[in-house]
């Protein structure tokens, strides 16, 4: 969020995560906005794998993996998840299946 203006995001800096409450994070938000939940995840419970991820957006936000294609919204969100953690800076995995935040930016990507 801004210092000047809380309600303004600051999409190029790193851990400039939204709070829970910012309207990005509601239902009307869409699919494409999943990457801040999970750089919001991350910063708070890294590392954490796709699996983990995924549960705990179908747990909160249970649209995001409804809007997914595929006849298994579960792993149709699983591989959406990978694609955007494996096509932003601001992510890093340790070879092991855990993802980090590295400190770079977010860039946004689609996701369904």
């Amino acid at each position: 969020m801004s210092a000047t203006n809380p309600g303004i995001l600051q999409r190029g800096k790193p851990f400039s995560v939204p709070e829970i409450t910012n309207p990005i994070f509601q239902k009307s938000s869409g699919v494409k906005d999943m990457i801040w939940f999970i750089a919001g995840a991350l910063q708070l419970a890294a590392p954490l794998t796709t699996q983990v991820i995924c549960a705990s957006i179908n747990e909160h936000q249970p649209w995001r993996i409804e809007a997914c294609r595929g006849i298994n919204k579960i792993v149709a969100a699983q591989r959406n998840i990978q694609w955007i953690l494996s096509r932003s800076p601001a992510f890093e995995h340790d070879g092991s299946g855990n993802w980090y935040m590295t400190g770079r930016p977010l860039v946004r990507t689609p996701t369904c």
